[in-house]
């Protein structure tokens, strides 16, 4: 029921649900020999934007796991848009999801992740590796062999556009 005299609800500040669960899930997994040590596998994430889960993964549970960051850098992509596309969806635009940086280019948004991940983490950023581009081009066979991959020990899939998802 409404009460007109209550008080209104204060909220904490959102933190993504994965964020705590994963830092308490992880350890009880390995615990019961149902995950591979930090140091048996890789970490993959697919969808940077600015890089703050990479720091919530290296802060906990993954402090000493080689994680593997996959994105354009670029935000989303032009040739995913009608004419009139970007009019139907605030915030849905060529672009929209980048890290700072112009446009289409790739190495100004990585520029900006490695800043962040610098300032938030500085000597604990640890081993982090970028593969730049669209998934259904940075994904070839031979990806695993050239980089040293690893078994996943946590795979986060965080795209915008499910053509990105799906190649994924």
């Amino acid at each position: 029921t409404y009460c007109a005299t209550a008080p209104p609800v204060q909220f904490p500040r959102y933190v993504p649900m994965w964020r705590t669960l994963l830092s308490h899930l992880y350890p009880e997994l390995l615990r019961r020999g149902l995950a591979l040590d930090q140091l048996q596998g890789d970490v993959y994430e697919f969808g940077v934007l600015q890089g703050f889960s990479i720091v919530a993964m290296r802060q906990s549970p993954f402090t000493q796991a080689r994680i593997f960051a996959f994105d354009t850098f670029t935000g989303l992509p032009r040739d995913s848009f009608d004419d009139d596309a970007s009019s139907k969806v605030r915030g849905w635009f060529p672009g929209a999801f980048r890290p700072a940086g112009r446009i289409n280019n790739p190495e100004h948004g990585l520029a900006s992740v490695r800043t962040t991940l610098n300032r938030s983490l500085g000597k604990s950023l640890g081993s982090v590796e970028f593969v730049t581009g669209k998934y259904s081009e940075s994904l070839h066979p031979s990806l695993h062999t050239e980089r040293g991959m690893r078994p996943a020990i946590y795979v986060d899939i965080d795209c915008d556009m499910y053509a990105s998802t799906r190649d994924a």
